[in-house]
């Protein structure tokens, strides 16, 4: 049997609501960050930091190709319905051919604590 593939998280974001798996159902490059609207990167990139006390939005080099990934988020309790959310990916040809090998496929959401 093949291991769920995983996709890492360097925070618990906001827009992950606790979810703990997740369906990859689309992908889009986006060549230049700054053609999306700042409310969409806003919400993409926003977590509490437990440190600071504060909501942040972990930093973007906007100017370089990225992807986005759209995920469905599944909740524990299948009667109940779960989210779309996306996440944004610095690009490479490899990480483009990996993540559309995988759509539809299940994913573990793994939250890992950032370095100090």
């Amino acid at each position: 049997m093949i291991d769920m593939p995983k996709i890492k998280f360097s925070h618990e974001y906001f827009k992950l609501d606790g979810s703990e798996k997740a369906i990859l159902f689309s992908i889009k490059k986006v060549d230049n960050l700054k053609e999306l609207p700042i409310g969409f990167l806003n919400y993409d990139t926003k977590y509490w930091n437990p440190k600071t006390g504060k909501n942040e939005n972990y930093p973007l080099n906007v100017q370089i190709p990225h992807l986005i990934l759209f995920f469905y988020a599944k909740k524990p309790n299948p009667e109940l319905s779960g989210h779309i959310f996306t996440t944004i990916r610095r690009f490479t040809p490899e990480k483009e051919r990996y993540y559309n090998s995988l759509i539809y496929h299940e994913f573990d959401l793994v939250t890992e604590e950032e370095r100090p």
